[in-house]
């Protein structure tokens, strides 16, 4: 009994490395050619991702400037547009990134658009799968945890 516990730890260790390498080894879809993900020291708004980055220092200080404006609406309306205008420099979210855009959930504009005043109808068009919902952390977390309560659950066996 034991060894067959054993043998199905190791089986769910494999398949959680693959998993985890495969979610987490991402090329930037938003470079041409695409580029592995490279510090990028001189960023300055986009620091979430400054260890492992798909921008520039040029395209951190437009994400920068692009999100400038949100800040006169509100607070919460400039932290939107923030996650916003950095999400492409996440090598995480690179699957959702489409000849070199981003593209974004009809529930992340929504957010937006209500968070800045907007009209939530310039959403409807946007799609709601294979799209940044800016919950891929989440997403992740929550694989991590099933995986965890999956190897909690093999060591009681």
């Amino acid at each position: 009994m034991m060894r067959f516990n054993t043998s199905l730890l190791v089986i769910v260790i494999a398949l959680v490395a693959l998993l985890a390498s495969s979610c987490l080894a991402q090329q930037c879809k938003n470079r041409n050619p695409f580029a592995d993900p490279a510090p990028c020291p001189s960023c300055t708004f986009c620091t979430a991702t400054k260890s492992s980055s798909c921008c520039t220092a040029a395209e951190d200080s437009a994400a920068s400037l692009g999100a400038a404006f949100a800040q006169l609406i509100s607070t919460g309306c400039y932290d939107l547009m923030k996650m916003g205008a950095c999400a492409i420099c996440d090598p995480k979210n690179q699957q959702y990134v489409v000849n070199g855009t981003l593209v974004v959930c009809k529930s992340a504009c929504q957010r937006a658009t209500s968070a800045c005043g907007g009209a939530t109808s310039a959403c409807d068009s946007m799609p709601t799968t294979d799209c940044w919902s800016g919950a891929v952390v989440q997403k992740m977390t929550g694989f991590v945890v099933v995986a965890a309560m999956m190897t909690a659950a093999i060591f009681l066996l």
